[in-house]
């Protein structure tokens, strides 16, 4: 109950009379009270390389234990959208096999 949900459908998304998304679709909603309006934003670092960590995985860990995930642009920059006001712990990682997983 009352958590806010927000699912962003990527470009190249393929229905299945083959019609192709050319643009991103984002929805939220909430399973009860109002939709959430805090946010997490920054810039992922690659520490190794010295430059912006572009399509870096963001992880952000509130108090509840519930991990909200993004995903950084070209610059490092992200934002997690409609989470509950309050601390997060946030981890970013570089995906050097491009498999979204800290490996």
């Amino acid at each position: 109950p009352n958590v806010t949900y927000t699912v962003t459908l990527g470009p190249g998304l393929q229905d299945l009379r083959n019609n192709v998304q050319d643009t991103a679709m984002v929805a939220v909603f909430s399973t009860g009270g109002p939709v959430a309006r805090a946010g997490v934003r920054g810039v992922v670092v690659d520490w190794v390389n010295g430059r912006p960590a572009a399509r870096a995985v963001v992880e952000a860990t509130g108090a509840d234990s519930v991990t909200y995930v993004a995903l950084a642009d070209s610059a490092g920059r992200f934002v997690v959208p409609n989470v509950p006001a309050g601390a997060y712990l946030v981890r970013g990682t570089v995906g050097l096999n491009a498999n979204r997983a800290a490996d």
